[in-house]
This record gives structure tokens, C-alpha cells and sequence, in this order.
């Protein structure tokens, strides 16, 4: 997946954004927690938290919004899309297994759903 998705190390990117790495002050919005700021893919960071809203965000919808927005500023392929959802997603079940990750009322069936619509994913053993 990693060859297909073509990752690059060109960009400055977070490592880890997502809406609680977000604060808001006065109708000014500041990105904390650069501890994984690094080179890499800023597609990758896109990725990741559209993963990250979709499991744990309030509805589906703030996800579909901000991918939208996003998609609407940058372009990305479906397919682009689809193969970094599954390295975000298996990127999500490494911390799961070491405990490092918060598991809410349906935080697993929400993951279920994503490995099942995912064509990278929905026929592996992660599914099973």
C-alpha cells in the first residue's frame, strides 16, 4: 500500500492533526502538539484525520464536511484517498494494540465499517 499510495517526504506536516490538537481563543484557531511534526506526505496528514473524525468525531458529517472543504483546495484521487485510509486505519490498529489509543462505545464497530467500505482493507483478515 505504502508504494502504491507514492508517500512523500516533501512536505512539513503536523504527524498527528485532528480537532482535539486544535484550540480556539477569542475566534483564533492555534494547531498545538507538534511532537510529530516532521517531512512527510500532507495527503497522509489529510488521511489520517478524516480517519480519526470518522471514528471518534461527533457525526459522520464533520467528517464528509472537512474532507470536502479540503478535497475542494487539494487535489487528491478517490483511489489516493481509499489506499491512505488503510494506512491510517492500519496505523490506528498499532496503537490499539499497545493500548495507546481511546476505545469509546462504537469506536470498533465505526473501524468495522471503514475496513469493510475500504477496498484495501475489506479483504484482509482485519475484517474477519
Amino acid at each position: 500500500m505504502v508504494k502504491k499510495a507514492q508517500i512523500a517526504q516533501s512536505d512539513f506536516i503536523h504527524g498527528d492533526y485532528h480537532f482535539e490538537n486544535i484550540v480556539e481563543e477569542t475566534e483564533t484557531f492555534t494547531v498545538i502538539d507538534w511532537t510529530n511534526a516532521q517531512l512527510g506526505d500532507k495527503r497522509y496528514d489529510f488521511a489520517w484525520s478524516v480517519f480519526l473524525l470518522k471514528i471518534y468525531g461527533i457525526s459522520e458529517k464533520h467528517a464528509s464536511l472537512f474532507r470536502s472543504v479540503y478535497i475542494s483546495e487539494h487535489s487528491i484521487s478517490q483511489d489516493e484517498e481509499e489506499v491512505l485510509e488503510a494506512i491510517a486505519c492500519i496505523r490506528w490498529f498499532l496503537f490499539y494494540r499497545k493500548n495507546r489509543i481511546p476505545i469509546r462505545n462504537n469506536t470498533l464497530d465505526k473501524v468495522q465499517k471503514i475496513i469493510k467500505n475500504n477496498p484495501y482493507l475489506n479483504k484482509t483478515l482485519l475484517y474477519t
